[in-house]
């Protein structure tokens, strides 16, 4: 796949004899990822699509992430967000998420960016989501934004369950 022979690569990928979940996924997301570097991003959805999710191992959520990170860099801002937002499962679509917030942010989209963050589910995804959009503003030389967004980062972490790695904040 890496030699550009994604076509061969798919193949062979077809030709594996034990077919293992663990395999089968790793090999999918090899794959998808290398489509979305040769720009073959309706080729990788599909191949994404077919990763199984019961190993919860994050291969779909990363693929489909680079697949809506290629959009944004395409300025398909549209088609980044829906894909996004349309993952199945809370965890997956803030992984999704998580790899989004620079991307729109460095492409000048910052309410979008600041949007997705604030959307996502799970409280330390989202206090995560936050203080990359801070950090994504510093980066833009926006300090006062930049600040106000490290302080909801820091709420959204507090909003996390005793117990439940209060240790990290």
């Amino acid at each position: 796949a890496e030699a550009g022979r994604l076509d061969d690569a798919m193949a062979m990928m077809r030709l594996v004899i034990e077919p293992r979940p663990y395999t089968v996924n790793h090999t999918r997301r090899n794959l998808a990822l290398a489509l979305v570097k040769a720009g073959r991003l309706a080729e990788a959805a599909a191949l994404a699509a077919r990763i199984d999710t019961t190993n919860l191992n994050g291969y779909r959520s990363d693929s489909f992430a680079a697949i809506a990170v290629a959009h944004v860099k395409a300025g398909r801002f549209a088609e980044a967000d829906a894909l996004a937002r349309a993952m199945a499962g809370e965890s997956a679509r803030d992984r999704v998420i998580l790899a989004l917030i620079p991307a729109f942010a460095e492409a000048g989209q910052f309410g979008t960016s600041l949007a997705l963050a604030r959307s996502a589910y799970y409280p330390n995804h989202r206090a995560e989501a936050l203080a990359e959009f801070g950090a994504a503003l510093t980066r833009a030389g926006r300090e006062k934004g930049a600040g106000a967004a490290f302080g909801e980062a820091l709420k959204a972490a507090l909003e996390r369950p005793e117990g439940y790695f209060r240790a990290e904040i």
